[in-house]
């Protein structure tokens, strides 16, 4: 039977101020990365960072809280932003935290569909963008979203199987401490009985010896 991770209780504000202190640096860098494209003479290009730059604040900020939730939202993300700011890099590795976290904190989703379907949606954005910028399909054009979710994917069955392990063994453990406890009762109980039985022989001795 499967027990729950063995985690600390982490409050889930505390998770949310951790969080947001990773999220912020890390959507400067996204959007940075999103910004080296061909496109930096359009006019909706503040537009465009600005909003790349709250989707990935907020599927970083939320990924641990609300890790479906974030996952999802970086599924769409991963497809749609691609097109729209000629990058898919940046959405692909927010995506492939959001599908860490996922697999990573629950062992109710099967890392194979999870990966399949971020996998799609990453190489969705990405072929979008190719044939937008007239490239055409390459190997990469495959090869770039399966390397990323395959790391998002990989680490977090890691770390599921690991957390799991350690929930196991110390479960075992406590299961163990309990059967020394109960076996050291015994042991005591035993002991108290065969005491009873030494004094009851010997007071019985004593008395047929007075009797005599």
């Amino acid at each position: 039977m499967t027990r729950p991770f063995a985690r600390r209780s982490i409050r889930p504000g505390n998770l949310l101020v951790r969080d947001t202190l990773l999220a912020i640096p890390a959507a400067v860098v996204a959007v940075m990365a999103a910004a080296t494209n061909e496109w930096s003479t359009r006019p909706d290009t503040v537009v465009l960072q600005v909003l790349f730059g709250l989707y990935a604040v907020a599927v970083l900020m939320f990924r641990r809280t609300s890790p479906v939730g974030s996952w999802l939202v970086a599924v769409a993300g991963a497809a749609l932003s691609a097109p729209l700011v000629l990058r898919a890099e940046p959405a692909q590795v927010v995506l492939a935290f959001s599908l860490y976290t996922l697999l990573s904190s629950s062992d109710r989703i099967d890392p194979v569909p999870a990966g399949a379907v971020s996998y799609l949606s990453a190489l969705a954005g990405t072929i979008a963008m190719d044939l937008q910028l007239d490239h055409g399909m390459r190997f990469d054009t495959f090869l770039m979203p399966a390397l990323t979710v395959a790391y998002g994917a990989g680490r977090g069955a890691v770390v599921r199987v690991n957390r799991r392990t350690a929930a196991d063994l110390a479960g075992r453990n406590a299961e163990l401490l309990a059967l020394s406890e109960v076996a050291q009762r015994e042991a005591v109980l035993a002991e108290r009985a065969r005491i009873a039985r030494e004094l009851h022989d010997l007071v019985a001795h004593h008395e047929r010896c007075l009797v005599l």
